[in-house]
């Protein structure tokens, strides 16, 4: 296996993998989202939230992290795997506006982009803060692995 697939590959699908187990598990059992803000005005709902799927996403990043660091990953590497649920995510949402805009070219534009504005900050951005936050402590030191060479080395 190379050094990238052990040092952003695993690690990112090891956090995609429980961030998104985490949230079937809230919905299963049967936790609603919750409305924080309604925008009327704008025609659509408001933005909500899983509150609940907050509070692992920064112990997943965390991990994700720590496992990247370990396999000896680049600051980006570390990044990237512990961040890959909410990018993928804003991905899937990119496709599916995409697709909304080619498919429903009656809807008003400016509505579609304000509810795909609030569901990415929602869905993307703020789960995102969540897994960056759990990260942190492991972006500023070196990788584990580039530590055991130098000590060979002496």
């Amino acid at each position: 296996m190379n050094r990238r697939t052990r040092a952003l590959w695993l690690p990112g699908a090891f956090t995609c993998l429980f961030s998104y187990l985490a949230l079937a598990m809230m919905v299963r059992a049967g936790l609603q989202p919750q409305y924080v803000w309604r925008a009327s005005e704008f025609g659509i709902a408001g933005i909500g939230f899983y509150l609940p799927w907050f509070f692992p996403l920064p112990i997943v990043g965390a991990l994700g992290a720590w496992w990247s660091r370990r396999a000896g990953g680049t600051l980006r590497e570390r990044l990237l795997a512990a961040l890959l649920p909410a990018i993928s995510i804003a991905v899937l949402f990119v496709i599916i506006l995409l697709a909304a805009l080619i498919v429903d070219r009656h809807a008003p534009v400016d509505k579609m982009l304000a509810a795909w504005l609030l569901t990415l900050l929602a869905w993307s951005v703020f789960p995102g803060l969540g897994l960056l936050l759990g990260a942190l402590p492991f972006l500023g030191s070196r990788p584990a692995a580039r530590h055991h060479s130098a000590a060979a080395q002496s």
